[in-house]
This record gives structure tokens, C-alpha cells and sequence, in this order.
């Protein structure tokens, strides 16, 4: 089993870590795996690390796009 991680996904889970205020990101991952509640993230972001964390997920190619056809109807479409 293979359980290296490309040099791009550990900048993204680095700058995840720092964005959501962990001290490393193995305590992110951690947290991540574990669910650990002792070890959370802020309840509160300051403007600068929302608009960090907002780059980072735009900037995200891995990040699936919504189909063309995509309405709002698939959004209320479990109730009426």
C-alpha cells in the first residue's frame, strides 16, 4: 500500500491546517481521522483566514464542478 501524498495535496492540507488554526498538519489530519473533539478547530475566522480559506478551496482543481444543467430544482428536489 502506497502512502505517499503528492507534493500539491501536502501544500493544500499545510495551508488548510494554518487557515483553520491547527499548530501542524498532523493535528489537523488527526482531527480529521479521530473526530477527535478535544482537538477542534476555531469556532470564529478572522476575514483574513475566511478569505484564505476561500482561495485555497477556489483554487482547488480537484474540487468537482456542478453539472451545466444544475438548478435550483436539484436543490429543494428531496422536498416540496
Amino acid at each position: 500500500m502506497d502512502l505517499s501524498i503528492s507534493p500539491d495535496l501536502e501544500r493544500l492540507i499545510a495551508e488548510q491546517a494554518v487557515a483553520m488554526g491547527f499548530a501542524s498538519p498532523e493535528e489537523f489530519l488527526r482531527a480529521l481521522v479521530t473526530r477527535d473533539s478535544a482537538v477542534s478547530a476555531p469556532s470564529e475566522l478572522s476575514n483574513a483566514e475566511f478569505l484564505q480559506l476561500w482561495d485555497s478551496l477556489a483554487s482547488d482543481e480537484e474540487m468537482p464542478s456542478l453539472p451545466a444543467d444544475f438548478s435550483r430544482a436539484d436543490i429543494y428536489a428531496d422536498h416540496d
